[in-house]
């Protein structure tokens, strides 16, 4: 178990949209992505860090190899043991406990799914059939 950083109800949001709607579900997103990328590759090289009293924005350069296999609701991906390179951008805002309470996180999804070699639509479940619904709604 991993001691407790995440309110109960962190509004949690990221490129791939993967629920996190609660504590537990932050959880096991972190243990997902720690299967995927060994926690023995991977390199995270802070290059920029703001803190106020209730809020820190970060970046980072990962460096990682997807290693091992990625559980997603759209199905599990075979590691490809291909690495990349990805700036990260994190903001996040805090509870008067000092939990995160708010946490939003950028990176470019395509840029990352190409350095590992694969289909990006596979990161994001919701877009394909949203966009494949838009699709036939407009030939309509």
């Amino acid at each position: 178990m991993l001691t407790p950083t995440v309110a109960a109800k962190p509004e949690i949001k990221t490129p791939t949209k993967v629920p996190a709607p609660d504590a537990d579900a932050v959880q096991a997103l972190v243990q997902t992505v720690t299967k995927a990328l060994t926690t023995d590759n991977i390199d995270d090289m802070v290059s920029c860090f703001i803190a106020s009293e209730d809020a820190v924005a970060c970046e980072v350069v990962e460096t990682a190899t997807f290693t091992g296999p990625m559980e997603l609701p759209s199905g599990v991906i075979a590691p490809t043991n291909r690495a990349y390179t990805l700036p990260v951008g994190s903001f996040f805002r805090f509870d008067p406990r000092g939990l995160i309470r708010r946490q939003r996180t950028y990176w470019d999804t395509a840029s990352w799914a190409q350095q590992i070699g694969i289909d990006p639509k596979r990161l994001v479940p919701s877009a394909v059939s949203n966009n494949a619904n838009r699709a036939g709604s407009e030939l309509m």
